[in-house]
């Protein structure tokens, strides 16, 4: 019988990053928790991780570094958002047809610069982790704080130039202000 697997929500988390962070796609993991609500993840609250069929002692890619393909993603759009070269994705990947990416497939980037930089002092101890796609405005819709509340725990932040993977602060207070209660 296989073991549950269980993901404990953190300020900050959306249900997206939770599934690229345990190699399923969204469908899954909706489908794995269908009385959560996505749009209002509570802190704390257990999320189920759906038995995939993936074989976890399987030896790891090349660097250690997977990508769940969400809707849209191309094996191009993987290659800039990761900095891996093309060539470099579709031979480590010689099981996926890279014209025909299927949502959920977990793809191969190897030698990948994505991996978690050193984490910057933060006051609130809270960070934002960025993903492909992520802009300022998005984060801040997602948090709930300004673009310059943002800007103002995170200098040299580049607002044009968000890498994925990248750990923004959040500003003190969390995700727990009393206007988004």
């Amino acid at each position: 019988m296989p073991e549950i697997r269980r993901w404990s929500v953190q300020a900050g988390d959306t249900l997206y990053q939770i599934a690229r962070a345990v190699g399923v796609s969204l469908d899954q993991l909706l489908a794995a928790n269908p009385g959560i609500d996505p749009n209002n993840l509570q802190i704390g609250t257990a999320i189920t991780i759906p038995d995939t069929g993936v074989n976890p002692d399987a030896p790891p890619c090349p660097g250690g570094v997977y990508w769940v393909v969400a809707q849209g993603d191309t094996i191009y759009g993987i290659a800039q958002a990761t900095g891996v070269d093309v060539a470099d994705i579709i031979a480590a990947n010689p099981q996926v047809d890279p014209n025909n990416l299927q949502v959920g497939d977990r793809i191969c980037v190897p030698r990948s610069p994505i991996v978690p930089p050193e984490i910057p002092p933060c006051p609130s101890g809270l960070f934002w982790v960025v993903e492909p796609g992520d802009t300022l405005y998005s984060i801040s819709q997602a948090t709930g704080y300004s673009i310059d509340e943002l800007l103002a725990v995170n200098p040299g932040l580049e607002p044009n130039n968000l890498r994925p993977r990248t750990n923004i602060c959040l500003p003190e207070g969390g995700l727990l202000r009393a206007d988004l209660r």
